[in-house]
């Protein structure tokens, strides 16, 4: 390889790097804004569940049902499917038991299943609701996909006699990497938290 060829290649990476660090750090902060949203909206419906022993009479459990209702909007807007699903049958189940007189058998299962859907979501961080086969696919694709381009391209590409196009596909390759691999590396860990949790 040449100086020029050198000069090129080094230009490119620092090109790759100056346009995939803003895209990542804004992706970042988003998913971290989407996790906090998700986590206060659960905190509020964990806060009406530790309110209930405070309620005696029928009135004030109307009212705490009215405060569940505002948080299970919340939940429905930033949480998954299933919490949302859980804390509505919660609601519906509370609402039978200490308003109708009914039994309490809907609300504690519909609790219970809130509170693992929720810590689950919570550890996980895991909101797009992709099964676990799929989020595997998804790491081994990337890693095949890269892995096959290095090998099998770039050595031709240090030896191409064009090196504007040349340096052109290696900026495009070294950004596909960058975000293969950020995208390699999130997938796993959402694995990790999401086996560690389940």
């Amino acid at each position: 390889m040449d100086a020029a060829t050198a000069a090129l290649l080094g230009a490119s990476i620092g090109l790759a790097g100056a346009l995939v660090a803003p895209v990542v750090t804004a992706y970042q902060a988003k998913r971290a804004k989407r996790e906090d949203l998700m986590r206060e909206a659960y905190a509020r419906g964990f806060a009406c569940l530790a309110r209930i022993p405070r309620c005696d009479t029928s009135a004030e459990h109307a009212r705490l049902r009215d405060k569940m209702l505002e948080a299970l909007a919340h939940i429905d807007i930033v949480g998954t499917k299933a919490t949302s699903d859980h804390y509505s049958a919660l609601v519906e189940g509370y609402e039978t038991w200490k308003i109708g007189g009914g039994t309490s058998e809907i609300f504690e299962a519909s609790a219970r299943k809130f509170q693992a859907s929720a810590r689950t979501d919570i550890a996980s961080a895991d909101a797009s609701r992709s099964s676990a086969a799929a989020l595997v696919s998804r790491v081994v694709v990337i890693v095949l996909a890269l892995a096959f381009y290095w090998w099998a391209r770039f050595p031709a590409l240090l030896e191409s006699a064009d090196r504007v196009l040349g340096g052109i596909e290696f900026a495009v390759a070294a950004v596909a990497t960058m975000f293969g691999i950020f995208a390699a590396a999130a997938t796993t860990i959402r694995l990790v938290r999401a086996a560690r949790w389940s």
